[in-house]
């Protein structure tokens, strides 16, 4: 692979896209260990930041319905069930 890229941009524009690849992944971490915190301390806004990673989750997992396999549906169920369960009136007013 080397030998074919050489003298070309590729090397450069992989090693770019794993750096933004790292810290992209880096942040969404650092965000739902935020939200994660947020709920464990009923606040709204952690409600809210969990209700919004969760739908980001299940955007990205929709590529696995055009290649089903049992195991890859378990991401987008848990993200339906945890939008769900966050979005029931009952647990609204907890947060409040």
């Amino acid at each position: 692979m080397h030998a074919l890229s050489a003298g070309t941009a590729l090397p450069t524009f992989l090693a770019g896209l794993g750096a933004f690849l790292g810290i992209a992944i880096a942040g969404l971490s650092v965000l739902t260990a935020i939200a994660g915190l947020g709920v464990f301390l009923m606040k709204s806004w952690g409600r809210i930041l969990a209700i919004a990673l969760a739908a980001l989750s299940l955007l990205f997992s929709l590529r696995s319905l055009f290649h089903p396999h049992p195991l890859s549906l378990i991401r987008p169920v848990i993200d339906i069930a945890i939008i769900g369960y966050l979005m029931l009136p009952e647990v609204q007013a907890k947060f409040s």
